[in-house]
């Protein structure tokens, strides 16, 4: 509900990582199996790295459109005049 009632890039961010949270407890649950120790430290592991790369991202949209409101950078992407570019290479 969280993501998709986002307008914003935090909000959006902080949805995610809330959804993440919960599985990385869900794939956990059972201490006894050394399967699913393994799998929430690997999955723990993903999620960070993924969510470094996520933030990153949304620093460089920031810098770019000064906004993390998602209308305000969805218009400043169609005033810039930002167009699709095709590959004019031969065949």
């Amino acid at each position: 509900m969280l993501i998709a009632s986002a307008k914003d890039l935090i909000v959006l961010y902080l949805g995610l990582e809330l959804m993440a949270l919960s599985t990385y407890i869900l794939v956990g649950i059972t201490r006894e199996h050394p399967t699913s120790n393994e799998a929430a430290i690997k999955y723990f592991l993903l999620g960070g790295f993924s969510s470094a790369f996520l933030l990153y991202g949304t620093s460089m949209v920031y810098g770019l459109t000064g906004t993390t409101q998602i209308p305000a950078i969805a218009s400043y992407i169609a005033e810039a005049g930002f167009r699709e570019t095709r590959c004019s290479c031969s065949r």
